[in-house]
This record gives C-alpha cells, sequence and structure tokens, in this order.
C-alpha cells in the first residue's frame, strides 16, 4: 500500500510517501526552490518521493492532502456575511470558492489518470495525525495550535486504540497564533516565520506589558481563546498573507493606532535598533503565550485524564513553551513531530489515511529519525565538485578524498578544537525546519566569541538569536537541567550551572539551550563525531546551526558548495570529501 501526502494551498509546502505504513521519504518543496517556506505546489517535493520508489503517480493507490474547504463551512458563511465589505468583495467570497482542483495539477504535471485515489483532510486533524502516529502511545491527548486552517485554530482530540476522536475546536479569528503573530509583527519581524526570532529576543527582557497583553486575549475555559477584535484586522479580513514574486508577505494584522495608544511606543521598522520596550514587549507575549497554553494543557488534561500528549500545529514549534510542558503541566510525557508546522499536514493526511484503512496490518513506529530527504553518493558528489574544480583551484581550496571515514572524524575534530567551521553534509536532508546534523553547520561551543564569528563570517543575522548544541544522549544529564530526550531540537532547557562557561557560544543570556541529543541508533556518523570531540576535549557538545546563510537549509552538493563558496566555511564536509580552505 503507497499513500502520497501533500501540504499545498498554505505555506512550507511539501509532499511525503508511506509504504505499508512506513515513512519513505518526507520533504519539503523549499529544499529544491531554494525559495523560503515556498508555498508554490510542491512539484519537486513529489517528484522526488516518486523518484524515490522508480514509480509514476498512477502506482500510487491513495493520494491525500491537508484540507477540506467543506468544514466549518456555517461559520465560514457567517464570517463572510459577517464582515462583507464593497471594497474587499472579491477576498472576501475567495474564503468559499473551491481551492485549485489537486487532481487538475497532479494530471497536468504527473500524468494521474484517477480522480478517486484523492482524499482531503481537515488541516489540524492531519496536524495531529502527524504527531499521534509517530509517536510510541497507544493513548494520547492531541492538541493542534496554529494561525489557523480549513477556518480552525485549535483542535483537541483523544488519540486512541488507532483512532483519532475530535472533542473541541476554535474556530478563527480565536487565534493563539494570529495573536503571536500579530504582536511579533509589531516588533518589526515582517517575515513568515519570524516568531522563532521573538523567542531569541524574549530572553533579553522583563515581563513589563502583561496587563496591555491581557486586553488583547484571554483564556476561557470552554472556549480556550478569545481575541479582543477591537485591536486586529484579521478578525475581519480573511487573507492575511498574499505570495508576491514566489514569497509570503504579510498583511498588517493590527490596528496601528489603537496598539500604539496601548503600548506607548510606534511599530518597530525592520532596521531600527532594539529598545528596551522591544525586548520587554517580547518577554511579556512569551509569557503570556505561555500563561495561555498551560491553562489549555490544564483543561484537556483535567476534562480528559491522559496522561500523554500529542502537540502539533505552528504554534507547536514554540520551544521554549514546550521545554516547560513536563514541569508545568499534569501531562508525563509528550511527543511533537520534527515538522510540526504546515509541511508536517502532508505525513499527517497521509498517516491518517493508513491507518484507518480497513483491516489493515501496517505496524506504528515511535520516529525519532528526520533524514527522509535526498541523499547522495560520493560518485555524484564528486561529479558536482568537478563543476567547480577551476574556482576551487583560484581560491585556494584544497579537494580531499579519504576511504576511511574514521579520518574524516579525526580531521573533522582537529578542525574543530582548532576553532574551524565546518559544513557537514551527510546522509538524507533533514525532514522539517531543523539541521539535525545530516545538514549542518558545525563549530566548538567551547569558544566565546563563536556566535559572533559565525554572525560575522556566515550567517549574518541578528546578535541576540542563539546557536543550539547537538549533546550526546549518553553524557545530556550531565549537562542539562529537565531536559527530555529531543532527537528534533523541539524543546529548550536550562544549561546545568557548572556547565555554562564551558560552552558559553550555545549558552543563551538567561542559561537555556534549545538541545538535540544525538544517539547511535538515529546518527551513527554524527554520534561518532560528537564522541571524538568527547573524546578530544571532554565536552559532548557541537554547536550546530543550520547549513545556510539566509535561504533554505542546503539539499544538494550544488547547494552545499555554493553555500560555502559564498560564505567563510572553513571546511566543507560532504559524505567522504573534504574541501578546504588553504590558509595563504
Amino acid at each position: 500500500m503507497i499513500v502520497l501526502g501533500i501540504n499545498y494551498n498554505h505555506a512550507n509546502t511539501s509532499a511525503c510517501i508511506l509504504e505499508n505504513g512506513k515513512i519513505i521519504c518526507a520533504v519539503e518543496e523549499e529544499r529544491f526552490s531554494r525559495i523560503k517556506n515556498d508555498a508554490n505546489f510542491p512539484i519537486n517535493a513529489i517528484k522526488f518521493c516518486l523518484d524515490k520508489l522508480n514509480i509514476n503517480i498512477n502506482k500510487v493507490d491513495i493520494i491525500t492532502y491537508n484540507s477540506d474547504k467543506s468544514k466549518n463551512i456555517l461559520n465560514k458563511i457567517l464570517f463572510v456575511l459577517k464582515n462583507i465589505n464593497i471594497n474587499n468583495l472579491d477576498e472576501t467570497f475567495k474564503l468559499l470558492r473551491k481551492k485549485n482542483s489537486l487532481y487538475d495539477i497532479l494530471n497536468l504535471n504527473f500524468g494521474l489518470k484517477y480522480k478517486n485515489k484523492i482524499f482531503p483532510l481537515e488541516h489540524h486533524l492531519s496536524h495531529v495525525a502527524s504527531s499521534f502516529y509517530c509517536s510510541e502511545f497507544d493513548e494520547a491527548i492531541g492538541l493542534s495550535i496554529d494561525g489557523s486552517g480549513d477556518f480552525s485554530t485549535l483542535l483537541v482530540a483523544v488519540c486512541k486504540n488507532g483512532k483519532i476522536y475530535e472533542k473541541n475546536r476554535m474556530i478563527y479569528p480565536n487565534s493563539l497564533g494570529m495573536f503571536y503573530q500579530s504582536i511579533t509583527q509589531y516588533l518589526g519581524f515582517n517575515n513568515y516565520g519570524d516568531e522563532y526570532k521573538v523567542m531569541g529576543l524574549s530572553a533579553y527582557g522583563e515581563d513589563n506589558f502583561s496587563k496591555e497583553l491581557s486586553k488583547l486575549i484571554s483564556f476561557n475555559k470552554d472556549n480556550f481563546i478569545n481575541i479582543n477584535e477591537n485591536y486586529f484586522y484579521f478578525g475581519s479580513n480573511v487573507k492575511t498573507f498574499e505570495i508576491i514574486n514566489d514569497k509570503i508577505k504579510f498583511k498588517n494584522l493590527f490596528n496601528e493606532k489603537k496598539f500604539e495608544e496601548l503600548f506607548g511606543f510606534k511599530q518597530r521598522k525592520k532596521n531600527e535598533n532594539l529598545e528596551k520596550k522591544h525586548k520587554d514587549l517580547a518577554c511579556s507575549l512569551q509569557k503570556k503565550y505561555e500563561e495561555i497554553f498551560f491553562q489549555i494543557l490544564d483543561s484537556i488534561y483535567d476534562k480528559y485524564n491522559c496522561k500523554y500528549l500529542v502537540l502539533a500545529g505552528g504554534c507547536a514549534m514554540n520551544s521554549l513553551a514546550n521545554g516547560k510542558i513536563l514541569d508545568n503541566s499534569k501531562f508525563e510525557d509528550f511527543y511533537i513531530q520534527p515538522a510540526a508546522h504546515d509541511a508536517g499536514g502532508a505525513l499527517g493526511a497521509a498517516m491518517h489515511h493508513t491507518y484507518n484503512l480497513k483491516n489493515h496490518q501496517f505496524k506504528r513506529y515511535r520516529y525519532n529519525s528526520v533524514y527522509f530527504g535526498p541523499e547522495y553518493t560520493n560518485q555524484q558528489i564528486n561529479k558536482e565538485i568537478l563543476k567547480f574544480k577551476e574556482e576551487l583551484n583560484r581560491k585556494n581550496i584544497k579537494i580531499c578524498f579519504y576511504d576511511n571515514f574514521e579520518d574524516i572524524i579525526d580531521k573533522t575534530v582537529s578542525s574543530l578544537i582548532s576553532s574551524k567551521i565546518v559544513g557537514w553534509f551527510q546522509g538524507g536532508c533533514e525532514w522539517g525546519s531543523r539541521a539535525l546534523g545530516n545538514r549542518s553547520i558545525l563549530a566548538s561551543p567551547k569558544i566565546k566569541n563563536m556566535k559572533e564569528i559565525l554572525n560575522i563570517k556566515i550567517k549574518k543575522r541578528e546578535s541576540f538569536r542563539p546557536f543550539a548544541p547537538s549533546v550526546l544522549i549518553e553524557e545530556a544529564d550531565n549537562w542539562f537541567e529537565n531536559y527530555v530526550d529531543d532527537p528534533f531540537m523541539m524543546t529548550v532547557c536550562k544549561v546545568k550551572k557548572s556547565k555554562t562557561k564551558i560552552i558559553p557560544s550555545v549558552t543563551h543570556v538567561d542559561e537555556s539551550a534549545r538541545i538535540q541529543t544525538v544517539s547511535k541508533q538515529n546518527n551513527i556518523k554524527y554520534h561518532s563525531l560528537i564522541k571524538k570531540f568527547f573524546d578530544e576535549t571532554k565536552c559532548p557538545i557541537l554547536l550546530n546551526t543550520s547549513f545556510n546563510e539566509n535561504d533554505p537549509i542546503v539539499c544538494s552538493p550544488i547547494d552545499a558548495i555554493n553555500t560555502f563558496l559564498k560564505t567563510e566555511i572553513d571546511i566543507l564536509v560532504m559524505e567522504n570529501y573534504m574541501l578546504v580552505r588553504e590558509e595563504n
């Protein structure tokens, strides 16, 4: 049984294939298009998935996608009638129109013959399914929270005996995700997905805007979230973003005049300096988010009395809140699928249809691996290196090949100890938004100014944003407080007081870190590299940041070489090849 899952008509379009219940491949379109958070139809991602199995689309048994326009239709009609405006009639009624026919798109691009293979699945149900069916839990409470999808912003479900039973739902515009996004925009971070920047900034501020934020949003035990629509435009406008030149552009989500009166300062412009008031608002925003998030968790635990949680949706990318779940809720354990944002809806839709087939005998797995994207052989890598040979020679970059991978490990560790920055390209590309040791930039966490060096030489990003540590799972307890085994880098925890000065470049200003735990079972090469670094330095940790500059994480050898050449990465390791900048 082959099931193709697709996420489209959202950001981070993606595709995956399950064969007899097992993930064979999963990848976002942005990895191929090189457009960050790409919202275009995932032609390349689908092609990769089909090529991986060496099949054409007519060999697929089921095609499914994470949206169902028929859901919440009455709420949509009432919203349209309430907010009808002669100036935005066209946009308003787009809400009720059918999306582009998936069959027509697949027929045109892949020659799909049969319409009856295509099945929709509601947006939030897809999110919950993506985490539940990837977890080991036989029973769990499923929670999906995001900006909106299929005119809904939150879903609570009971997941039991392989089935998902919807229990409660929040309808747009009462949205915790849109609230967070609005304040993010007010703070001058206007790109899609910039909420993670506010999370990093929040550590520098104080909670001085709690009262003001309480006027914008509140918790209600029955309805979960109440938004004060007087302060927001998204409560009356159906279209909050548009795609211009293949990039997502947000409309203004809030009433600027009322926000200025509330907070006492104007919206920060993109390149303006960050002042204390901005940092304080970021801190208060994160605190308010967590306050409501944990109230939701308390409410659903008390109502359904299940000790396990599966979490998904864009809000599940809030790693600060995720790291506090066990300390601030009654849940004993939780699971978050690594592509918890919209990309993961493709996987959820595919898994839901797979595990709800009549008489299916497919085994469920707990997925702690993410390496479902394209991978390349040494022969393929050599072919791509040769295309750059003249430029590499001109820039005094030495090309080395090592038959024994242990030599690669030894030379890489020696370079890291010598303060070198390494681009690390191995195996399959990661699924989800984190680089987890196959498409990573690595450095020693022991070097105090490594964060500044990385920002100057490569990342060219805001100085307040932290870098993350990858730690050997067997050593994590010696270095971090109240951590959870997290191979996906989805939670933040505290660095032990005795260790903060040893690993300064991955310890945030509040002594926190968003960790990735690394085991032999999940990534033997990456584990071996960190283990060798541990043997040499007594530190079982590497600084790990995504292998990119300001574009999507690299996917192919060409992407990696291009990034290597346009930045000041010292060494590029691709499988058994090393490209080394020679000292002048």
